[in-house]
């Protein structure tokens, strides 16, 4: 009943990365795809997130060539954090949504 769910806001859009509003503490910060973002060498990274709890998260790997990378995901709506991990278990990270509409995803 009007809750702001920060599910909700994640699915169904592409999540394209800013290079240029990364933060200093090692987040990564990925804006709505209707942003305009610059891109990066080897091309866009980007996620995106389904409804059945997975994700997929592409860009450039290490040779630039694209590679894709899939896992999934979880919210905790009462700390307002999401919890990200790869099919192989090499990636946990955790995000927040911030009052800009961005999303920091901060590698555990």
């Amino acid at each position: 009943m009007g809750e702001d769910r920060l599910s909700d806001k994640l699915v169904g859009r592409v999540w394209a990365r800013d290079r240029l509003k990364d933060e200093a503490g090692g987040a990564l910060v990925y804006r709505s795809a209707d942003a305009v973002t610059p891109l990066g060498r080897g091309g866009r990274e980007s996620i995106s997130f389904s409804a059945d709890g997975r994700f997929e998260m592409s860009g450039p790997a290490a040779d630039d060539r694209s590679a894709v990378t899939s896992g999934t995901w979880a919210v905790d709506e009462v700390s307002r954090t999401l919890k990200l991990q790869t099919d192989d278990g090499r990636i946990k990270a955790r995000a927040t949504l911030n009052v800009d509409g961005d999303l920091a995803i901060l590698p555990e």
